[in-house]
This record gives structure tokens, sequence and C-alpha cells, in this order.
């Protein structure tokens, strides 16, 4: 397994904002003016809307660059909801640690209060890969509809190449359950042709765990 390109990554810290906000209060514009400022973010927050769209769309900042490991880096977006933060980079690693900052930042310079230990933090792995072999080889499974869904297709369309295995799901039953949990996702990049045995994957975990993973199916290359 080869890794492509990390497409994207998402973590959500989920806490009250008014249990973040300093008591004594705060304003908000210099604290917005200041966030676009300190990490170059070139789309920020619409303050003209009404409060009440705001409270529901939340704070949205977007293309930011963050320091990290020696070197900036992308900040895809960078979101403030009543209910918690959410930040859009490359990897987990990469929004994590921008949380982090930015949560210390405000702290330090603003008298935000500190994160509770009970939130939680939820995250969203995306990155692409190519395979030296087919999906369903890597897999070993059994090619039970392969050969006759040839045969008909082939009635149908004309089509003479053996099919492959496109896409494989797995998700939890958790109807009763608080938060869903989305589903681990492998799917053949769209766009790729099935020979170059490219895919697109998604996972609700840390970009690490992702690999991890992901590396049971193929030992990942260098």
């Amino acid at each position: 397994m080869r890794i492509v390109t990390y497409d994207s990554a998402r973590v959500s810290l989920l806490v009250p904002l008014e249990e973040l906000t300093p008591l004594e209060g705060l304003e908000t514009r210099a604290v917005l003016a200041a966030i676009q400022e300190r990490y170059s973010f070139v789309n920020v927050p619409n303050l003209a809307v009404p409060r009440e769209e705001q409270q529901a769309a939340g704070l949205r900042f977007e293309q930011g660059l963050f320091q990290s490991h020696g070197k900036l880096v992308d900040i895809f977006q960078f979101d403030v909801f009543t209910d918690g933060l959410v930040v859009s980079a490359s990897t987990t690693d990469v929004a994590n640690a921008f949380l982090m900052d930015v949560v210390e930042w405000l702290a330090n310079t603003y008298q935000f209060r500190p994160i509770p230990k009970e939130a939680r933090r939820l995250y969203l792995s995306q990155l692409v890969f190519d395979l030296n072999r087919p999906l369903e080889d890597v897999l070993a499974l059994k090619p039970l509809l392969k050969e006759p869904y040839q045969t008909s297709a082939k009635r149908h369309f004309g089509a003479k190449a053996m099919p492959r295995l496109a896409r494989v799901d797995y998700e939890f039953d958790d109807v009763n359950s608080s938060i869903r949990v989305p589903r681990l996702t492998i799917e053949r990049r769209a766009g790729s042709s099935v020979a170059a045995e490219r895919f697109f994957s998604s996972a609700p975990l840390k970009t690490s765990e992702h690999l991890a993973l992901l590396s049971r199916i193929e030992g990942i290359e260098d």
C-alpha cells in the first residue's frame, strides 16, 4: 500500500462554548479579529447576520495557516458553535494541535477558561491510497457474484473484463446511541481507472489510527 494524499481530517471538541468564555464577558469582534490575524485566515465570520443565525450556523474561519513541527500548514476550516469547536486540516494531528494552540492562546490572552476534563473529542480521517493487488484479493473475499454478474452484464453492455470490488463499508448498530458512529468506508477513487487500484477511505478515527487500520490490508510503503 502507498499513501497518495491525506485528503482531509476533522477534530470536534464537544463542549458548551459558555464553559470556555470568560465570566466577565468579552469583546467578540476584537477576539475574532485577533484569531484572523494570528492564523492568517482568508475568510472570516460575517458578524452582520443576526445573532440567532450566528448561533445556528456557527462562526466559520477558512483558509488559515498554523505552525506545526517547524513548518506552516493549512487549516481548512475552524468553526465555533455554541456546543463545540471543529477544526478541519490535512490530518487529525494537525487539527488537534491547532485546537490546543488556539484554546491555550485564548486563555492566556483573553482569559478564556480551560477545556473541561470531561469534554469529548470526535475524529474523522480521510485519505487516498494505492494497493498493489485488487481489493477483493487483499480482503480474501470469495468471488460469489463476480462471474455471474460479468455474464449478465456482458449480455446487456458487451462487458468483457471481469468486474472488480469498488467499495467496502463497515458500520455499527447504534440505533440506541446518542451519537451515531460514521461508517468506515473504502471506495475506489472517483475518476481513477480500475487498474490503478486507487482508493479513498474515510473513518471516524485519528489519522494515525486510520493508517494503522489500513496497514492491516497491506503494509504501508514509504
